[in-house]
């Protein structure tokens, strides 16, 4: 996979995102993925990533816009800005930065930092 093809894969992680297609979704990460959100707790490994967007995520709906996306060796950088609504029925548009990193084709490594406030 080059970076072209990990730039691909993450743009399309946010569209099945903001769809609520989870299942093509799970598949982008690797089995021991950690993905770090500034403001929440490390989200270890498959399982907790299901329930993260499953079960836990504030978010009711809404769609990232982004603006910028930089592939370099293993890791692609994205930012944007994420309008939508909680599940609490606040509508919301928050700034993001995100940073993937790949292990044999998929996101084993994920850090979320936001400009406002975690969401």
């Amino acid at each position: 996979m080059d970076s072209v093809d990990r730039k691909k894969m993450v743009l399309r992680y946010y569209e099945l995102v903001d769809s609520g297609s989870y299942g093509e979704l799970f598949e982008m990460f690797d089995e021991d993925v950690v993905y770090e959100r500034a403001g929440t707790g490390s989200i270890k490994g498959q399982q907790e990533l299901r329930s993260f967007y499953l079960k836990d995520r504030i978010i009711a709906g809404g769609r990232h816009v982004v603006a910028t996306v930089v592939a370099d060796d293993d890791w692609v950088v994205a930012r944007g800005t994420f309008e939508g609504i909680l599940k609490s029925g606040e509508e919301v548009s928050v700034p993001w930065a995100d940073f993937h990193q790949f292990r044999k084709g998929k996101i084993w490594r994920r850090h979320t930092y936001f400009g406002a406030r975690p969401i």
